[in-house]
């Protein structure tokens, strides 16, 4: 005993005013929703990109003054250094080479001469006379002024690659890099 049932058939419900669009009207509204949302992300974009520029040159600036500054601390450090390596290397009173740069120099024309037998030099040691008696009849500030006119002396009498050394109080050392000969530092030592 089967019933039959009415075979229901699908029917449109009526059409409200509070009803959802109809599907010919979306399609106006993704054609217009589409260049607006391509106009923000363009403005977006823009923005953004601005401020990264923005942002990079600010650093690129910092980046320049920041580098100017080391340079400038850099150029400072050097120049001190170059001070200290000249006091180091040089006598106060004399501003001449002393000891230990005259050691050095002697090291390296050592060195030479065993490279190049035909590259000899000379050394020689002057010893001022009688200052012992200048510094005590005249005082100290006497006998430094003299120490300081001999360093002037000897020196004008030096060839370029020759150099003069203060090695103690009233002491000094005259050495010529290029002195072949006895007779030729002989020479030099009249001068």
């Amino acid at each position: 005993q089967a019933r039959a049932c009415p075979r229901a058939t699908p029917s449109t419900p009526p059409a409200s005013p509070t009803a959802a669009p109809s599907a010919s009207s979306q399609p106006n509204r993704v054609r217009l929703a589409i260049p607006t949302a391509r106009r923000k992300a363009n403005s977006v974009r823009r923005r953004t990109t601005d401020s990264l520029q923005r942002a990079n040159a600010e650093l690129a600036q910092r980046v320049a003054e920041r580098t100017g500054q080391l340079q400038e601390q850099i150029a400072v450090r050097e120049r001190v250094e170059a001070q200290l390596q000249h006091q180091v290397m040089h006598d106060a009173l004399t501003g001449l080479p002393n000891r230990s740069y005259l050691l050095e120099r002697l090291t390296w024309l050592q060195a030479r001469l065993q490279r190049h037998e035909h590259r000899r030099f000379a050394v020689m040691f002057v010893d001022v006379d009688r200052f012992k008696l200048i510094n005590e009849s005249m005082g100290h500030h006497a006998g430094d002024a003299v120490l300081q006119e001999i360093g002037r002396r000897l020196l004008a009498t030096l060839g370029d690659s020759d150099m003069i050394a203060r090695v103690g109080g009233d002491e000094f050392a005259v050495l010529l890099s290029n002195a072949q000969t006895l007779e030729a530092a002989m020479r030099s030592a009249r001068r």
